[in-house]
């Protein structure tokens, strides 16, 4: 057990560090459409987002540009105080019709993750590629989301574990060439369909400098697995204000190690009995 007087050496240190670093986390949201129409279990009403980017707003939160963000927490570097970001999945044109004017008249960044095929095709459900530069002149980013959304880690009938990654790199690479194409940059962010990856696949985003988003619950921070990130989702039965706020609130576990026989192991920092 660490002693009392150690305890207050560290916690005393942690309050220096804390008074340089205004925040050293951060909160991503997660939405898909915004719409009363669209499925409820991935939706918010306009009315709903509406009340959620007035809360962020009212109560003092930094929305602040995701790939800037992460950037700044692998370097170490402090966020603004009560940073905060907003992403979007799929590239449904609901986000373009009722969450982009809300999010424009506050301001606020936001990043959509686009799985191109049914803009490709394009599909009236489904943004534009000059709808994307539109929202871009106003604080939008656009990430890959794959082509087809496929759950990344299933292999079709018949397919060696060689095709399946040949595949998967494809609805990767393609979806990065087209970014490149249309809007003239990537941002090298990605959101794995139905929040799922392994190794492999974590291994492919590492080898091209892309950090990608899962779906698992959490706050970023320098210890986070930056091909692996978690998000809030906020839509559906996560849309209320109460759960909302709950995320906001959340903060990483801190966990700190001590050497022993040459290895490394997670210790509390402190306990009093």
């Amino acid at each position: 057990m660490l002693s009392k007087r150690y305890c207050g050496i560290v916690l005393g240190a942690l309050g220096v560090s804390m008074a340089v670093q205004a925040q050293d986390y951060l909160p991503v949201l997660q939405y898909h459409h915004v719409s009363a129409s669209s499925p409820k279990s991935t939706s918010v009403t306009p009315e709903q987002f509406t009340e959620h980017m007035d809360y962020l707003k009212n109560a003092g939160f930094q929305v602040v540009d995701l790939r800037s963000a992460l950037d700044d927490l692998k370097a170490h570097k402090p966020l603004p105080e009560k940073a905060v970001a907003i992403s979007f999945d799929d590239a449904y044109r609901s986000i373009y019709q009722a969450g982009f004017p809300i999010m424009k008249e506050r301001n606020f960044p936001f990043t959509v993750f686009i799985n191109t095929e049914p803009v490709e095709r394009q599909s009236r459900s489904f943004l534009t590629w000059e709808q994307m530069k539109e929202m871009e002149a106003s604080g939008g980013v656009f990430a890959n989301h794959t082509i087809r959304h496929p759950y990344m880690l299933r292999k079709e009938k018949g397919e060696t574990d060689q095709d399946w990654l040949a595949r998967m790199t494809h609805e990767v690479d393609t979806v990065e060439q087209l970014l490149n194409k249309h809007l003239g940059h990537s941002p090298k962010m990605l959101a794995y369909p139905y929040g799922e990856s392994n190794r492999q696949i974590r291994d492919m985003m590492k080898d091209r400098g892309i950090m990608a988003f899962g779906q698992q619950s959490g706050v970023v921070s320098a210890e986070s697995d930056f091909e692996n990130l978690p998000r809030f989702p906020a839509s559906g039965a996560y849309a209320t204000l109460s759960t909302l706020k709950t995320k906001l609130n959340a903060k990483p576990m801190p966990l700190f190690s001590e050497e022993t026989g040459g290895t490394s192991r997670p210790i509390s920092l402190c306990r009093f009995d």
